[in-house]
């Protein structure tokens, strides 16, 4: 805006394209909605013990992941602020099978980082599995750690994946 004396007055370009305030109901028409995620589905609730280091394990069976290819996802972490809630966990693997997925690996790079985004875990593995009974087997282990945690006495304990 230009200023002629005391008064302001607009510019021809402010005001070809100055846009007038809306109503209030033409606001609240136009609120983006954010689509929902998978991740939605890890529904947290507050660590009862984070001072603690602890492993928490998540086992499902899947027949909806990889066409024609039932598989076991196994899930750990050492929680830091957060808890994902049981229940949640199956509903976000229910959510995963309605998606296509190229391989094993990129399954356990999405559970990985959804962990990640949504838990942030001090650690967090992921290990996804042909069932045993499968011709032939393929199994993919990926994790990940914050930065600077290390108790490896607690992750020595744990049974292979």
């Amino acid at each position: 805006m230009t200023r002629t004396g005391t008064q302001r007055t607009k510019t021809d370009f402010e005001d070809r394209h100055m846009t007038h305030p809306a109503t209030a109901e033409d606001r609240l028409a136009v609120v983006p909605t954010r689509r929902p995620t998978r991740r939605d589905e890890l529904t947290t609730v507050p660590n009862p013990a984070p001072q603690h280091d602890y492993v928490v394990t998540f086992s499902a069976h899947m027949d909806s992941i990889m066409p024609d290819r039932p598989l076991v996802v196994r899930l750990r972490y050492v929680p830091d602020r957060r808890v994902v809630d049981a229940a949640a966990f199956d509903r976000y693997l229910h959510g995963l099978g309605k998606h296509p997925w190229p391989s094993l690996e990129a399954v356990a790079a999405a559970i990985v980082d959804d962990f990640n985004n949504e838990v942030v875990a001090r650690w967090v593995s992921a290990t996804l599995s042909d069932a045993p009974e499968s011709a032939t087997h393929h199994a993919v282990l990926l994790e990940d750690r914050q930065p600077g945690w290390d108790n490896r006495a607690l992750l020595a304990r744990l049974e292979p994946a």
